[in-house]
């Protein structure tokens, strides 16, 4: 699966968190 990888320290979208995590 390819997905553009952002690397950020505190995720604004909670969707992103719960990816990051």
């Amino acid at each position: 699966m390819r997905k553009p990888i952002k690397i950020k320290s505190p995720p604004k979208d909670p969707k992103e968190a719960s990816i990051c995590s």
